[in-house]
């Protein structure tokens, strides 16, 4: 049952895949200790620069794998999203 939503998140995000796992993971156990009474407030900020760490590592990592569109399409290195971040900002300079 959940292994199409690996598949998802492997395909389109690659390795940064490990990143959505560890993040639901952490948010499972945040959600389950925290105390009822306390309201916990989540600014927009905090949230949009989490997400600009997440796009930031996994066009790294596609630009580390040298930026080739088979590997991305294999689920390697950034995944489709990665490539497709290093290809719009031009970051593939580590290719020989």
């Amino acid at each position: 049952m959940i292994t199409p939503v690996v598949t998802f998140l492997y395909h389109w995000l690659g390795w940064g895949s490990w990143i959505i796992a560890v993040a639901a993971g952490w948010g499972g156990i945040w959600a389950f200790r925290r105390q009822k009474a306390r309201a916990v407030k989540v600014r927009l900020s905090q949230v949009l620069a989490l997400e600009g760490s997440a796009l930031t590592l996994v066009a790294w990592l596609s630009a580390a794998g040298g930026g080739l569109l088979d590997r991305a399409e294999a689920g390697l290195d950034g995944g489709i999203i990665g490539w497709g971040l290093t290809e719009i900002l031009g970051i593939i300079g580590l290719t020989p």
